[in-house]
């Protein structure tokens, strides 16, 4: 799917980015997508940028692996 965002004048969708739409739009619709969190387990703030925006994810360690109850993201400001 990572292809398809890539600025080309032909854009070409086969199985394999059907396929990996489906699985991201399942994870995206199933339980859990955001979970509350827990007065035990370590907190994780997860950052990424790059020249267009920068994001955040603030998750914590939890009995049944690392889940995500924060997440934001913005664009990049203009540099001067």
């Amino acid at each position: 799917m990572t292809n398809l965002t890539c600025q080309r004048d032909d854009l070409v969708r086969n199985d394999a980015c059907r396929g990996a739409f489906k699985t991201l739009k399942a994870a995206l619709v199933s339980a859990p997508v955001l979970a509350y969190p827990t007065r035990e387990g370590h907190i994780v703030l997860s950052t990424d940028a790059s020249d267009v925006g920068i994001g955040a994810v603030l998750e914590q360690e939890q009995e049944d692996g690392r889940t995500c109850f924060q997440e934001g993201d913005m664009p990049m400001p203009p540099r001067h």
